[in-house]
């Protein structure tokens, strides 16, 4: 492997790992669709770089134009994966996300607030499961793959204005969800 074509895929391998896994819901697939991932970038690898000279590479890194187009290819590679799953009439078991979701809360609360927000964590992960697959990949997109929506727009090919559409109803939906469930708005 060429030195830039690496140093890209070290820069944004863990945030690419982090997408797969919100998308798949569990190590085992997200592993799969990690290395499937960046199998596909590696074969398109010659396309994306030829019309590219140094300079280019550095604007892309600058640009995370790389990320876009490395979390485009794991959607779309989940995608396909999702309608095969559908036609074959097999669904996927929800498996443990703990670990990734709890890095993202506050490493020594006390234990009290470690349950509740792990309580809370799990709620929300069952309500983005929840979600029809349309909303669900921009959800992942706009948080976990640290997306604009005119990103997401542009990996998806559908218009900015859908994006930020289904973001909204995503989030709706979630809200009902929390709220039905027991968990008090939120405001702020």
């Amino acid at each position: 492997m060429d030195e830039e074509t690496k140093k890209l895929f070290m820069i944004y391998s863990k945030l690419v790992y982090k997408f797969c896994y919100h998308l798949t819901g569990n190590r085992i697939d997200a592993d799969d669709l990690y290395q499937d991932t960046f199998l596909a970038a590696w074969e398109k690898r010659e396309i994306f770089r030829d019309n590219m000279s140094h300079e280019d590479m550095c604007i892309l890194e600058q640009n995370n134009r790389a990320k876009n187009y490395l979390l485009g290819i794991a959607a779309n590679l989940w995608k396909n994966r999702q309608r095969k799953r559908l036609r074959r009439n097999h669904i996927t078991p929800f498996d443990d996300r703990e670990d990734a979701l709890m890095e993202a809360v506050s490493r020594d609360p006390g234990p009290e607030t470690n349950i509740l927000q792990k309580e809370m964590i799990q709620e929300v992960r069952k309500q983005i499961e929840a979600l029809p697959d349309k909303l669900k990949i921009v959800v992942v997109m706009y948080y976990t793959g640290e997306m604009s929506t005119e990103e997401i727009a542009g990996r998806l090919r559908i218009p900015a204005a859908t994006v930020r559409s289904r973001l909204s109803k995503a989030r709706k939906k979630m809200q009902k969800g929390l709220e039905e469930n027991g968990y008090e708005k939120r405001y702020g």
